[in-house]
């Protein structure tokens, strides 16, 4: 093999292993934007759950702590005089501060 030869074949695999480098640099920056947009979707969900949380400390079935009963084919959730109902727990909790958000502004 010729001096020329030995440099035409260096200079070919430098070409090959740039191109290599840049594909792999290409996938490697695909790899890590689909991982941080994977995160950031966590964290998303993370911080809404939180949040839903949080709101729910505020409500005032939760603050007030009604009594709650079954009330034939429902639910009663009762507080001094205010009393709320329905088909679920749930429902009935946030009839009554549906209820007394309406007391509060009377």
């Amino acid at each position: 093999m010729t001096i020329e030869e030995i440099q035409v074949a260096a200079q070919r695999l430098i070409s090959a292993s740039q191109v290599r480098i840049a594909k792999n640099i290409e996938k490697q920056t695909e790899i890590d934007l689909e991982k941080t947009t994977y995160e950031m979707e966590i964290s998303h969900k993370i911080a809404d759950r939180s949040l839903h949380q949080s709101a729910n400390f505020l409500r005032p079935s939760f603050v007030l702590r009604p009594s709650l009963r079954q009330s034939g084919k429902g639910w009663m959730a009762e507080y001094g005089d205010l009393t709320a109902f329905g088909e679920t727990p749930n429902i009935a909790f946030q009839e009554f501060d549906d209820r007394w958000v309406g007391k509060d502004e009377l």
